[in-house]
């Protein structure tokens, strides 16, 4: 009797150090990335006295494959704004959101574009211009403005499903 609850113990031990080494293999599928987004609590809006500017995803939810993400600007307010063509997309891993790098063939222009009152300014992310895979999951694309003096990030959520 003995023996028989031995082996069974050795056995449902066997059992579950395998299933563990499983998760572990399935965790290792998805890419860490390494650069912490210091933007952790960014709004897609920024509505104070005179400025109403908001970055807006056109889709909450995607499915695999996906080519692009379009992006709006857009200047609702009664003041100018300045922003340039740089823009980025984050995933959130590991309990915080982490930056996608773009491929190495990617430079954006650092020059500075005018969003007046009223316009709207259209960009979109083409998915092969970065250096990752992306997967299900939540993400989120950052845009950098300027306000007055004032730089401000601002960035908009959504999920990637299966």
């Amino acid at each position: 009797m003995f023996k028989q609850r031995m082996i069974i113990m050795v056995l449902l031990s066997i059992i579950l150090m395998g299933c563990q080494d499983n998760a572990d293999n399935e965790d290792s599928k998805r890419e860490l990335l390494e650069v912490e987004s210091k933007y952790d609590h960014s709004a897609n809006e920024v509505i104070e006295q005179d400025t109403n500017v908001g970055v807006y995803i056109s889709e909450r939810s995607y499915s695999l494959p996906i080519t692009k993400l379009k992006v709006l600007l857009e200047n609702k307010g009664k003041t100018a704004i300045e922003y340039d063509n740089s823009i980025y997309l984050d995933t959130f891993q590991d309990g915080g959101w982490v930056q996608i790098p773009y491929n190495d063939e990617l430079d954006f222009s650092m020059e500075a574009f005018e969003l007046k009152p009223g316009e709207t300014f259209e960009q979109a992310i083409v998915i092969e211009n970065l250096n990752y895979e992306l997967t299900e999951g939540e993400y989120r694309i950052r845009k950098s403005i300027q306000v007055g003096t004032e730089n401000i990030t601002i960035a908009d959520k959504f999920e990637i499903e299966n």
